[in-house]
């Protein structure tokens, strides 16, 4: 995942959880809102200097080609869901949550991930 900060200040302080997972569907309404990963299983990061301070958090997914077939012929769905904290110039803790999906909709399209909407996700 890369992250870019798309405010006005800068985030300082960066911490984010995130997973993947493979889901046996296709259609995105059957798909479940994912618990949030729990702060033990956060990493710290350090955006790159810029504006933008965009920093990266790898995920593994253990892939096939199989896989691959699978989720574009519309059998199953790649999600990754998570979470990221920072703190504001004003040393405010801020959170953002999200949800993302993969399935041959969207790589047909040419969107490859597409937000999900949670519900949760002003944190």
């Amino acid at each position: 995942m890369i992250f870019r900060n798309s405010g006005q200040t800068p985030a300082l302080r960066m911490r984010t959880a995130t997973n993947v997972g493979i889901r046996d569907v296709a259609d995105e309404d059957m798909l479940p809102i994912m618990p949030l990963p729990d702060n033990r299983s956060a990493s710290a990061a350090r955006p790159r200097l810029g504006r933008d301070a965009t920093f990266v958090d790898i995920v593994e997914c253990d892939s096939t080609p199989s896989l691959a077939d699978r989720v574009m012929n519309g059998d199953a769905t790649i999600v990754v869901w998570g979470w990221t904290d920072y703190y504001d110039v004003f040393e405010r803790k801020q959170r953002t949550v999200f949800q993302y999906l993969c399935n041959a909709g969207t790589l047909e399209s040419g969107q490859i991930f597409k937000p999900m909407t949670r519900g949760d996700e002003t944190g």
